[in-house]
């Protein structure tokens, strides 16, 4: 009898600790009076051209499957005016790339053409679309992913800031053309030469053309080897910058060489849905995590010199407490979206992961690992220095997640958490279909051919809502996305982040896929703030671009002390603007600020005295310490 009563008591403990947390009515209503959004489309609401993509026929009884992936954002200063008040949206309704105006209405929403590439739409769908000044010529160009070829460069004429489809230059980064299939890309300066490369991360294999139609059968199609540790993906790549050199109407063209054999076999064919860069350990060469479907992610050491790209791969300890799979490195989960937040007040970035963790589904569990910072020696070891505590921050469960971003929406000096969520939305409940799939054996699951009916009709946690945390009693996060009315109008895939008037309130927008995208206008009652827009030059001194890389270390009179990176790409499919914010108390009135980053010539600093507000600061390595 009293080992009944002991499991039961043991069972009732277990329950309280894993039970999510609810906040009292008075406490949300704290919560709903502090944050207000109004939120409003940013695409076509009646473009009904389609809900579905045509696909090779091997694929047609999943096609609602392949159909998941494709809706994009990205916020920059496109037009030149001093704001990040632009977006660079992918719709998959029409597979269109487009340059819309958010707020100041400069120019007319227009596409993007690929006339000077090697383009079919037979076989070719955009993914996802980040906003970067590419060949360092002081205008914002496009990098533009797909699904069927090689991302490319859609260049911006130096035309003075005039906005249409012919201001860009279609221009292929890969030569020759080769069929690639990318679910995310980022930008980051890997091997601390001062110019930033490129890392694409593959989805479905290398040369399957899943979108062809008329293709009766694709020896490279493949479906994954295994729900839990598949590397038969695409491979994942890094594209060098090399240098620029002159081309047609005064556009230089970037040139970029692959890098081969970074990672080994094992990872590099991974089924990749997410890249975060991050400099983990403060040496201006920043770290790479991978958020891999089907299988474990991977966390990459960053051991480059300029012109050399090296990495060797982390992997955490487990102790006697913790699952194997909630061991950085270990895990066997669905990771959708990755993203960097200082939650534990050390000065080191933690690391937020989404998975699919649909109650009653596939249950699995999102990660929040969270530095140890007298660890860190031991990167170079190949030893990660996380423990995962997603569970006790109440960030372990969310649906089936894609996109995670951090953000202090109203700046008081702790970050909220938004996740897109949903997969596919329809009028039939598939999971009973695909619980049967989840127990298939391995040999048979990369067959599409043993793949259940997943077609027009099917719903797999297709009306799951987006989530706002915020940090309640407790340190727990809870979230308030109903109580703020942030509905989403179809699943959803990325998020990005910008303050479009620079009034301190981050804005944000979420790209949905067979919905309409939106945009969020923050119109909080934030507190005191520094906002930094941080720019370096060419060696002429007379071109600027975002310091990509840069860190920022903020302190106030009173010794409280924020850091933060400068890495916008991060995570899935949405891409934020070039800024960094901070929430001040509302008696700060000025900061000590000091920025350090990394050029041809080094690792630089400097050292500034700011007052709260925005600020446009131009680095400058002569004048660093």
């Amino acid at each position: 009898m009293l080992v009944v009563i002991l499991g039961i008591a043991f069972i009732l403990i277990a329950w309280l600790f894993t039970k999510q947390s609810v906040m009292s009515a008075a406490e949300t209503q704290e919560f709903k009076d502090r944050f207000h959004f109004t939120t409003t489309y940013l695409n076509d609401t009646n473009l009904r051209s389609r809900s579905i993509r045509e696909v090779t026929p091997a694929l047609k009884h999943i096609n609602s499957w392949v159909s998941a992936f494709g809706a994009s954002v990205g916020f920059g200063d496109i037009d030149g005016n001093g704001l990040p008040d632009d977006v660079c949206l992918v719709d998959p309704r029409d597979d269109s790339v487009r340059i819309v105006p958010v707020e100041h209405q400069n120019y007319s929403s227009f596409e993007l053409i690929p006339n000077s590439i090697p383009y079919s739409s037979v076989i070719t769908a955009p993914m996802g679309c980040v906003p970067v000044d590419l060949n360092e010529d002081g205008w914002l160009d496009l990098v533009v992913y797909y699904w069927g070829r090689p991302p490319a460069a859609y260049l911006q004429k130096p035309n003075g800031g005039i906005l249409e489809s012919t201001s860009f230059l279609a221009f292929d980064i890969v030569s020759p053309n080769q069929v690639w299939n990318s679910s995310t890309l980022n930008i980051a300066d890997l091997d601390g030469d001062g110019h930033l490369d490129i890392i694409v991360g593959n989805y479905y294999p290398d040369d399957a053309r899943l979108l062809d139609h008329t293709l009766e059968q694709d020896p490279y199609l493949r479906m994954p080897e295994s729900m839990s540790l598949s590397r038969n993906g695409g491979k994942n790549r890094i594209l060098r910058f090399v240098e620029t050199l002159p081309g047609e109407e005064g556009v230089l063209l970037p040139i970029f060489s692959e890098e081969l054999n970074v990672f080994p076999d094992d990872t590099a064919y991974a089924w990749t849905l997410a890249i975060g860069v991050q400099d983990l350990n403060e040496d201006h060469l920043p770290e790479i995590y991978f958020a891999n479907d089907f299988g474990p992610d991977v966390l990459f050491y960053n051991q480059s010199t300029p012109g050399q790209i090296q990495f060797i791969q982390l992997h955490g300890d487990r102790n006697l407490v913790e699952a194997k799979s909630t061991v950085l490195g270990n895990d066997s989960f669905k990771g959708g979206g990755v993203e960097f937040a200082e939650l534990n007040d050390d000065g080191l970035p933690d690391i937020l992961v989404t998975n699919n963790t649909t109650p009653f589904g596939l249950h699995e569990s999102n990660f929040v690992f969270i530095s140890k910072s007298d660890e860190f020696s031991s990167l170079s070891e190949g030893y990660a220095p996380y423990t995962n505590r997603s569970e006790e921050l109440g960030l372990s469960r969310s649906g089936w997640s894609f996109d995670v971003k951090a953000e202090d929406f109203d700046m008081d000096g702790t970050p909220e958490i938004l996740i897109t969520n949903g997969f596919i939305r329809g009028n039939v409940n598939r999971w009973p279909q695909f619980q049967e799939l989840l127990m298939l054996n391995d040999q048979l699951l990369r067959d599409p051919r043993m793949w259940p009916n997943l077609g027009a009709e099917a719903d797999l946690s297709g009306m799951q809502q987006n989530q706002f945390y915020v940090q309640g009693s407790h340190e727990r996060f809870v979230d308030i996305a109903s109580a703020l009315n942030l509905d989403n109008s179809g699943v959803s895939r990325g998020i990005a982040i910008a303050d479009i008037e620079h009034d301190g309130r981050p804005d944000f927008a979420i790209a949905n896929q067979w919905a309409p995208s939106t945009f969020s206008r923050n119109e909080s009652a934030v507190q005191n703030y520094l906002g930094l827009t941080l720019l370096i030059t060419d060696q002429s001194q007379t071109v600027s671009r975002a310091a990509i890389g840069a860190h920022v270390v903020v302190s106030t009179p009173a010794g409280q002390t924020f850091t933060r990176q400068l890495y916008p790409a991060n995570g899935h499919s949405g891409k934020s603007a070039p800024e960094i914010m901070f929430g001040l108390d509302d008696a700060v009135d000025q900061v000590s600020v000091t920025v350090s980053w990394r050029d041809k010539d080094g690792i630089h600093q400097q050292i500034f005295t700011l007052k709260p507000g925005w600020h446009t600061v131009l680095l400058d390595s002569e004048a660093s310490n």
